[in-house]
């Protein structure tokens, strides 16, 4: 079956809008997907092992010399870290490397209490000792501070990946990055932390002769998946598998110990990066520096914890304390400042003031500035799966008159930003295409609800891209089982398998709700949306229907919880639809 095939059966029925990539792939989805994706050469995208782009190609690595030859000679050496997960590892990294080649000159950190980034945003906290600083992923722009810092005979190596506003002024800085137009060839999907270890490839091949860097790759697969970069580019993806086999991190081996999942992009993405996010964005000084201690493998403190564990005898919880190595402790604290984030998000939805109205097809509140800025996103997305609207959560900044904040998505708005920066009285909006940061013009954000009024109402009649179609049926538990076994082949542009099923028959008395929680199982695969609308779960709960029919997109995996594991299909997308009648697959349909 081909999409012209499959619009002629949609055609004239009530349900979700669909359409094939190519072929319907639902004999062998997981290679069928990588071919919509045009992945020809399957075999060396499962284990790809491309020649990486030299270090020599960048601009200023030769200075990496220079820093080498200051540690040696025991020069007062700092490294500035970054306000994220990139600019976490980047600095981890260079730690890493450096503590083992120079063990009695430990290169410093200088960890920034609020969200704000480069040597820019943080000039004030440079020490007066400091004769060597290193900034990775950041400050490739910062020539004021850079110049200022020259004065002081402060060498400055900045190690990046953002691009580089004016090539002529950022030439008198050691400026390594690979978004310079005189690079020879290089791989322009880096992050910061894929920088620094480029840095230290050129230190072990130019100096050392040996391949230490290549003992962190781990820290570098959790910087590039937690940077958002495709990491379904072949360079990228060599040095991420070889650091998924690899976890020789020790705070990274604590945090997943036990967890018997393969370790994959969207794994990364949904268990330690958060929690490390959550730490940058509103952890104590106390908690960001633990943090780092753990990623450098700082092990000169243990903690006495006071834990709670359930008497069976008596069925209350008795107070007991251990001692935690930082591993331990950390792994707790971080789960915990998740936590809290959380609580916070949920609160701060609550208070928003809407600028839109309910009949808009969007969001647009504002939030008060007594939380902080850095959660705008957060709340966005807490939004975005709440009402299933495109979001955008603003604070008032009177100074420069403007509004700025996130904006967050659904993902079958696949040119939201680009459509966004057309309208009148937006200043930008910087990010992805999906989760952006975004600046509006006070004087103008009526305008602004108006024409995003339009945009969003057009965009209505979305049509969901898939991998693979199902009449009257779901994926077999099987095919959820081989998609959660080959997780670590998506990520990047390469999205996970996206399927269709049309003309699902449920029985009232099979779905179970919840608040906003929708599940049904069918033949033993359970499908779940965890943030339904209400307006779909009323259709259901006020209806005196006893058997309904839908139509349902969503992504393949398997769910663990409290030992036991159950296929799922998490739903991206659930509507009322009719059935399709006598529909039967054909041989030919069965396309690889």
């Amino acid at each position: 079956m081909n999409d012209k095939d499959l619009q002629k059966i949609l055609s004239g029925r009530h349900g979700i809008k669909m359409s094939l990539f190519k072929t319907n792939r639902m004999n062998n989805l997981i290679r069928g997907t990588l071919h919509d994706y045009d992945i020809n050469d399957i075999e060396e995208f499962e284990k790809p092992n491309v020649e990486l782009t030299s270090s020599e190609n960048f601009i200023n690595m030769d200075s990496m010399l220079t820093l080498n030859q200051d540690l040696k000679k025991g020069d007062k050496v700092y490294t500035l870290v970054d306000s994220d997960v990139d600019g976490y590892t980047s600095s981890a990294l260079i730690v890493d490397y450096f503590k083992k080649r120079y063990p009695n000159n430990l290169i410093e950190m200088i960890i920034p209490d609020t969200k704000i980034h480069g040597i820019d945003g943080n000039f004030d906290s440079i020490p007066d000792d400091c004769q060597d600083l290193i900034a990775p992923d950041s400050s490739s722009n910062d020539f004021s501070a850079l110049h200022k810092l020259k004065d002081r005979n402060v060498k400055v190596f900045v190690i990046d990946h953002h691009n580089i506003e004016d090539e002529r002024i950022a030439s008198k800085y050691n400026i390594i990055n690979n978004t310079w137009t005189t690079n020879d060839y290089v791989d322009d999907h880096y992050t910061g932390v894929g920088m620094v270890y480029k840095c230290l490839e050129y230190l072990d091949d130019n100096y050392f002769g040996d391949k230490l860097a290549n003992s962190f790759l781990d820290l570098v697969a959790l910087g590039q998946i937690g940077d958002m970069e495709d990491v379904s580019d072949l360079e990228i993806r060599t040095l991420m598998i070889s650091g998924f086999k690899h976890i020789n991190n020790k705070f990274l081996r604590e945090y997943f110990s036990g967890d018997d999942e393969k370790p994959s992009p969207k794994h990364f993405a949904f268990s330690l990066i958060p929690k490390i996010n959550a730490t940058t964005r509103i952890g104590e000084h106390i908690d960001r520096q633990l943090l780092m201690n753990a990623l450098t493998e700082n092990e000169s403190e243990t903690f006495d914890v006071v834990k709670r564990k359930k008497n069976h005898k008596t069925g209350k919880f008795d107070k007991h304390e251990i001692r935690q190595n930082i591993y331990e402790y950390v792994k707790d604290r971080i789960i915990k400042t998740k936590a809290k984030q959380d609580r916070i998000v949920k609160k701060a939805v609550t208070e928003l003031t809407y600028l839109s109205s309910v009949d808009n097809p969007m969001n647009v509140a504002v939030l008060d500035n007594k939380y902080n800025k850095g959660l705008t996103g957060l709340i966005a997305n807490k939004l975005l799966g709440d009402t299933k609207k495109p979001s955008f959560v603003l604070i008032p900044h009177k100074d420069k008159n403007a509004f700025k904040g996130s904006m967050r998505t659904p993902m079958m708005y696949q040119h939201a930003k680009e459509d966004l920066a057309g309208v009148e009285g937006i200043e930008y909006v910087l990010g992805h295409e999906n989760a952006a940061g975004i600046g509006i013009d006070i004087d103008k954000v009526k305008n602004v609800i108006y024409e995003m009024s339009i945009l969003f109402k057009k965009s209505n009649d979305f049509v969901y891209k898939i991998n693979a179609v199902y009449f009257n049926s779901t994926p077999s538990s099987k095919d959820c089982k081989d998609v959660q076994n080959h997780l670590d082949l998506f990520g990047g542009r390469v999205k996970e398998p996206l399927v269709g099923m049309i003309g699902l028959k449920v029985q009232k008395k099979d779905i179970y709700i919840k608040n906003n929680l929708f599940k049904i199982n069918i033949n033993g695969v359970e499908l779940v949306q965890f943030s339904a609308s209400q307006e779909f779960i009323d259709g259901i709960q006020n209806n005196f229907k006893s058997e309904f029919c839908f139509d349902a997109i969503g992504t393949l995996g398997v769910n663990t919880w409290l030992g036991r594991t159950s296929p799922q299909i998490i739903l991206d997308d659930i509507a009322f639809s009719d059935l399709i009648k006598n529909r039967q697959i054909s041989k030919e349909e069965l396309v690889f």
